[in-house]
């Protein structure tokens, strides 16, 4: 039930946050978004399941800075990135551990 704690977080660690994401893009990363969505995308199980781990690990690592609902699924996850990635395309060559990250953000923000 992480959604139905401490809805309500100060907004500097969140922004402090995005803006290392936005920094660790810059740096060279070996998951990108491109390779990513590849991968979520993938017919294969073994890439589906590279996916789903990648996204659910990311956000298990960012999980102070998102607030899903409870119930969110570790699929609802990978859809949300996957959409984010398909309506971003200009963060395809960004770091995926960030571009997830901006992903799960904007998808589930926490109350202000």
């Amino acid at each position: 039930p992480r959604g139905s704690l401490m809805k309500k977080r100060p907004m500097g660690p969140i922004l402090l946050a995005v803006f290392l994401s936005a920094s660790a893009n810059s740096a060279a990363a070996y998951e990108t978004g491109n390779s990513l969505l590849a991968n979520c995308n993938a017919p294969s199980l073994s890439e589906h399941w590279y996916c789903l781990g990648y996204v659910v690990s990311a956000s298990d690592t960012h999980a102070l800075l998102t607030c899903p609902p409870t119930g969110v699924a570790k699929s609802d996850l990978k859809r949300v990135v996957v959409k984010y990635l398909e309506q971003n395309p200009e963060d395809l060559h960004k770091g995926a551990a960030g571009v997830v990250l901006n992903a799960l953000v904007e998808a589930f923000p926490c109350d202000q």
